[in-house]
């Protein structure tokens, strides 16, 4: 009598088809379990007593911390609650929009850095907005607006864009907005970007896009890291024949917000003027190892 394996091989080839069902379940639903706890934590209108911003002033002296402003800087920090309705963050951009954030406005703001040579200035006298989070005070953003006078460059992708160029690129993705506070600041940030990145320059770009957030690429651990963009300086030369100017007018370093080490910098995510400029993004300039 032949031994009764079929019921049973049966049985095995069930359970594996089980496992791998409840694994790709547990995978997708993963995303969402994120969004979900991070909207747990996010502020609201009706619990200002549980923040940890509460009033203009704390809004104020947390950025100028995080931006690395002397206590005697002239500059004046003005503060208000806003309802952002978009965002274009790459992974977080849901932990932005549709909640009071505080908006904390920095005008007229000439960068100094201590690697310029001692003639340089720059090129502009900036208006950054940066947006911190009232629950526990993280950093959302920082942003320069764009110079009147000068012409626009193509815009940034949209999240989903961007989420997906970065993926393809690197493996790369924005897992959180860190709990503490960055050691290193964002002006020692833009920084080591003039003195170590190589593409481009801070104070000549035409607008600066800074995140605070913990980081991974290539399957490395995530790290808390400074991406800081920088937008409409000259292009780099092109790669190849073609290659339109939108590709190559930008560049996101990444620093690394504990030691200040330079890590890496790109042109990923491309502006989404087109399905080339999207493609002809992987192939531009870049630096470092991600």
């Amino acid at each position: 009598m032949k031994p009764r394996t079929t019921s049973r091989s049966s049985f095995v080839a069930v359970s594996l088809m089980i496992t791998v069902w409840n694994l790709t379940q547990a995978a997708a639903q993963a995303p969402d379990q994120e969004r979900s706890q991070a909207q747990a934590k996010q502020a609201r209108t009706d619990d200002r007593e549980t923040w940890t911003i509460k009033t203009k002033e704390q809004a104020t002296s947390r950025v100028r911390r995080i931006l690395g402003l002397p206590d005697r800087s002239p500059l004046k920090l003005t503060a208000g609650l806003v309802t952002l309705k978009e965002d274009n963050t790459p992974f977080l951009n849901g932990q932005i929009v549709d909640r009071p954030i505080w908006q904390v406005v920095i005008a007229d703001w000439k960068l100094q850095l201590k690697s310029a040579p001692a003639d340089a200035v720059d090129c502009y006298a900036r208006t950054f907005d940066a947006l911190l989070d009232p629950k526990d005070g993280k950093l959302l953003k920082i942003l320069s607006r764009w110079p009147k006078g000068v012409p626009p460059i193509a815009p940034q992708p949209p999240a989903d864009s961007a989420e997906t160029q970065m993926n393809n690129a690197g493996l790369e993705k924005y897992h959180a907005f860190p709990e503490t506070e960055p050691l290193i600041s964002f002006l020692e940030a833009l920084d080591v970007v003039l003195k170590d990145g190589g593409l481009g320059n801070p104070l000549v770009a035409k607008q600066i896009l800074a995140h605070y957030v913990v980081r991974s690429a290539m399957g490395r651990e995530p790290k808390a890291v400074w991406a800081i963009t920088l937008r409409g300086i000259p292009p780099f030369r092109a790669a190849y024949p073609g290659v339109p100017v939108d590709a190559r007018n930008h560049a996101r370093h990444i620093v690394d917000a504990k030691t200040g080490k330079w890590i890496c910098a790109g042109t990923s995510p491309q502006p989404q003027t087109s399905e080339e400029s999207e493609a002809q993004g992987k192939t531009q300039p870049s630096r470092g190892h991600p």
